[in-house]
C-alpha cells in the first residue's frame, strides 16, 4: 500500500493512505516545512507498517476525521477566517473559541483546502535525510545583515536616509528570533522560527524598537504598533530571507512567502484643521506678540496654508522663488529642486502659485526681498541625516501642542495645514477642475495624456489665481498677527 505526502492549500502538509475497500485517511502533520514532513510521515508509515494497520494508528486518524466534522460546524458559524493570519486566531479565541474547539476549527479549515496534487514520498537514505544546505557558506545572521545592508546600499536600491530604517527593523528581527546570541546561524532560521516572529511583532508595543533594547508587548490592540508600521517591519524581513536564498546561503526555500502579500499604503489618518485649531494657531501669543525665535517658525505654517506647500517644500524656498510674474504682474512662489540642498517629493510637484493678497499684507514680499537675491529664505533650517527638516518638525509640533490643537484620534501635524487648504479650495464655488486643482496643490493628473504631461506648463497663473485668491479663513483675525513676529535675526 502506498504511502504519499499530501500539501495543503494553505502550505501545510498531510499524511494521507488509502485503506482497503475504500475511502482514505488524512492525518495533519502540522508543519510547513518539507524535510520534517517527510520525517512525521515516514514515522506514521513505519508504526502502520509495524502495527500491520492495527487499531492504534487508525483510532487517531478517525479521532482526526471527528475533529474535522466539528470544525466544519464553526466553520459555518464564525466564517472562513485565514488561519495563517494571528490576528484572526486571536479574535477567534476572544469569539469563545476554547483550544479544543479552535484545534478542531484549524483542522477543518485545513482539511478541506488541501486540494493540491499528492507527492509521493520518497524513500529516506542517508543521502536524503542528510541536510539540504550541505557545502553552502552559513554565516551569522548578524553578518548577512550586515551584508544585505551593504549589498542594497551599493546596488541603490535603498538611499543613504533609509539605512537607519532598515537596521531598526533588522535588529529588532534578531532581538525576537536569536536574543542577543551573536553566534546565531543563517542555517538556524526555520519557517516556524518565521512564523513565530511574525505572532510575536504583531503584538509589539508602539515605539518598540525607537532606541530601546527591551522587548515590548502590548495586550490591547490600540497599544500595538499599527499595521502599516508592522507590514514595514515584515517587508524588510521578507527581503532579507529572499536575499539569503538568492545568495545561497542555508535558509529554507520560499521563507519570504509566510509573510503573504504587504499592504504598505493605508489610508491616511490625517485631518484638516478645525476653526478651533486655526484660532488656536494663528491668534496664539507668538504670532500676535511676535515672540518666535526664528523667521521659519514664523512665515512656514503661513505660506502652506495659503500655497498648500509641504513641509519640505517651504523650508526649502531661496529669494529668488519669490518673483513678479511678468505675465499677469502678479506676485509668485515658485515650488522647484533647482538649487543646493533642494529636492521634490516627486516630478508633479514642482509649480507655481501665486502670492496669496494675506501674505503680501503680512510683509511676505519685503521680507522674501529683504534676504537678499541668491540666499535661503530659512537659512536656519537644515535637513537632518534622514534628508528632512526634523528641528522645525519638532518645533512646530511643540507649538501645535502647547497652544491646545486637539488630535481627537486624529493626525494632526504640519501637513494638516496642506490638507485645510486643500479642502477650502475644494468647497469654493464653482469648485476648480482636477487639473487646475492638481496644478495648486503639486498633485498628479491622472487623465492627462503622456504627451500634456510632457509638454504643458501646466495651468495659467490667472487660472490659479482666480482660486487661491478666494479663499479665505474668517476664523482668523490676520489684523492681530504681529508683522516679522520673531526675536532673533537671520543668520548670515
Amino acid at each position: 500500500m502506498p504511502d504519499h505526502l499530501l500539501l495543503g492549500r494553505h502550505g501545510v502538509y498531510y499524511f494521507r493512505i488509502r485503506k482497503e475497500g475504500g475511502g482514505e485517511l488524512r492525518l495533519s502533520l502540522r508543519t510547513r516545512d518539507k524535510k520534517r514532513a517527510l520525517y512525521h510521515a515516514r514515522k506514521h508509515w513505519l508504526t502502520m507498517k509495524k502495527t500491520t494497520y492495527e487499531p492504534d494508528w487508525e483510532l487517531e486518524a478517525e479521532a482526526q476525521l471527528d475533529r474535522i466534522e466539528r470544525g466544519r460546524k464553526l466553520v459555518a458559524t464564525f466564517g472562513r477566517l485565514d488561519i495563517t493570519d494571528p490576528l484572526a486566531l486571536r479574535n477567534l479565541a476572544e469569539g469563545g473559541l476554547g483550544g479544543e474547539d479552535l484545534r478542531a476549527y484549524i483542522a477543518a479549515v485545513e482539511h478541506d483546502a488541501s486540494r493540491a496534487p499528492v507527492v509521493r514520498m520518497p524513500t529516506l537514505t542517508a543521502e536524503s535525510a542528510a541536510p539540504q544546505h550541505r557545502g553552502r557558506r552559513d554565516i551569522t545572521l548578524r553578518q548577512a545583515i550586515a551584508e544585505f545592508l551593504q549589498d542594497k546600499i551599493d546596488s541603490k536600491e535603498i538611499v543613504p536616509s533609509s539605512h537607519k530604517a532598515y537596521r531598526i527593523k533588522l535588529s529588532l528581527f534578531h532581538k525576537i528570533v536569536a536574543g542577543d546570541d551573536d553566534g546565531f546561524m543563517v542555517s538556524n532560521l526555520t519557517p516556524d522560527i518565521i512564523r513565530d516572529y511574525k505572532g510575536k511583532t504583531v503584538r509589539l508595543a508602539r515605539h518598540t524598537g525607537r532606541g530601546r533594547t527591551q522587548l515590548i508587548y502590548a495586550d490591547k490592540e490600540v497599544d500595538r504598533i499599527s499595521v502599516k508600521t508592522r507590514n514595514s517591519h515584515f517587508t524588510v524581513v521578507k527581503s532579507l530571507l529572499i536575499w539569503a536564498e538568492n545568495q545561497r546561503l542555508p535558509v529554507p526555500e520560499d521563507m519570504g512567502k509566510i509573510f503573504g502579500k504587504l499592504k504598505l499604503r493605508f489610508e491616511r489618518k490625517r485631518k484638516e484643521l478645525s476653526a478651533e485649531d486655526l484660532k488656536l494657531l494663528f491668534e496664539s501669543p507668538e504670532y500676535q506678540k511676535g515672540t518666535f525665535t526664528r523667521p521659519s517658525d514664523f512665515w512656514c505654517p503661513l505660506l502652506s496654508l495659503f500655497t498648500s506647500g509641504r513641509q519640505e517644500e517651504v523650508c526649502q524656498l531661496w529669494s529668488d522663488d519669490i518673483f513678479r510674474d511678468e505675465a499677469t504682474d502678479l506676485w509668485v512662489l515658485s515650488i522647484n529642486g533647482d538649487g543646493e540642498g533642494k529636492k521634490l517629493k516627486n516630478s508633479q510637484s514642482r509649480r507655481v502659485i501665486p502670492i496669496h493678497p494675506i501674505l503680501r499684507k503680512l510683509g511676505f514680499i519685503k521680507f522674501a526681498s529683504g534676504v537678499g537675491k541668491g540666499k535661503k529664505l530659512f537659512p536656519d533650517e537644515e535637513r537632518n541625516g534622514d534628508g528632512h527638516f526634523g528641528g522645525f518638525s519638532k518645533r512646530f509640533n511643540r507649538f501645535k501642542d502647547k497652544v491646545g490643537v486637539q488630535k481627537n484620534g486624529t493626525m494632526k501635524d504640519f501637513h494638516s495645514l496642506r490638507h485645510t487648504f486643500t479642502d477650502r479650495l475644494l468647497k469654493l464655488r464653482p469648485p476648480p477642475n482636477d487639473y487646475i486643482k492638481n496644478d495648486i496643490t503639486g498633485h498628479s493628473n491622472r487623465d492627462e495624456s503622456e504627451n500634456s504631461r510632457t509638454y504643458s506648463s501646466g495651468a495659467s497663473i490667472k487660472q490659479k489665481a482666480d482660486f487661491v485668491f478666494k479663499i479665505g479663513y474668517a476664523e482668523i483675525d490676520f489684523s492681530k498677527i504681529q508683522p516679522n513676529g520673531w526675536k532673533r535675526k537671520l543668520k548670515s
